[in-house]
């Protein structure tokens, strides 16, 4: 049995609970879950920005393989993406919870550095043999 490990994702995830910690700490104790489910919104609009974007300037590829769009697992986004879907789910979260959306954007942006090593880090794969 082998044991493959995703550096890029191992990364990833570290990155993204490094934040949401930075945006818990960022708000009040009274609003602390409401920051973090934001940010966890905030997350996904990145995820799915980032992926989208990748999926449109690679159509070629995807319009021959329809079935792989959806897969982000398997790697392939775009920061330019990602940051327009993370500032569009940060503004609707503003616009839900009734906050000042330059100071959610401000919290939010937290999150941004933790979350850099996405762009920078190599995809590294580890494969670990299992006995």
């Amino acid at each position: 049995m082998l044991l493959t490990l995703r550096l890029f994702g191992l990364l990833t995830g570290l990155g993204a609970s490094i934040g949401l910690w930075r945006v818990y700490r960022a708000f009040a104790p009274a609003d602390a879950l409401k920051g973090v489910i934001s940010g966890l919104f905030v997350l996904i609009g990145a995820l799915a920005g980032g992926r989208a974007v990748y999926v449109l300037m690679h159509r070629a590829y995807f319009a021959a393989h329809p079935e792989l769009g959806a897969r982000f697992w398997l790697g392939g986004f775009n920061a330019f993406g990602a940051l327009a879907g993370g500032i569009l789910c940060a503004l609707l979260a503003g616009l839900v919870l009734r906050w000042s959306v330059q100071g959610l954007l401000d919290r939010m942006s937290r999150m941004l550095l933790p979350l850099s090593d996405a762009i920078i880090n190599p995809v590294v794969t580890l494969s670990i043999p299992m006995n």
